[in-house]
């Protein structure tokens, strides 16, 4: 019974493989990516040759790909940027100290 506890403990410490795709076109705000099947409200980062890295959010698909909008300018994204989706969800933690405050994409 205690290989089973110990191979159970050694699949919960295992991490998922990283979600990978491509930029595939840029149309005004949407960034089109392939090969990168993550869900809607996934964040992403974009390793962009010319600006660095970019986050972005998958918004939406049309037939295989995700639709991702940035949460900054798309200006350096270009067709074949490497685009990786990001463990976990975006999360604010609320509480009175928020009151009155301006909060922008990022939190």
């Amino acid at each position: 019974m205690n290989a089973f506890a110990d191979e159970i403990e050694r699949v919960g410490r295992m991490t998922a493989p990283a979600l990978v795709g491509r930029v595939r076109d840029v149309t005004g705000l949407t960034v089109t990516v392939t090969g990168m099947p993550a869900p809607i409200g996934a964040l992403c980062r974009i390793h962009t040759q010319a600006a660095g890295r970019l986050e972005a959010q998958v918004v939406g698909f049309r037939d295989d790909e995700a639709l991702l909008m940035p949460l900054r300018d798309t200006l350096g994204i270009a067709r074949g940027d490497e685009v990786v989706a990001l463990p976990g969800e975006a999360r604010v933690r609320v509480s009175e100290r928020l009151l009155g405050r301006v909060v922008d994409g990022l939190g």
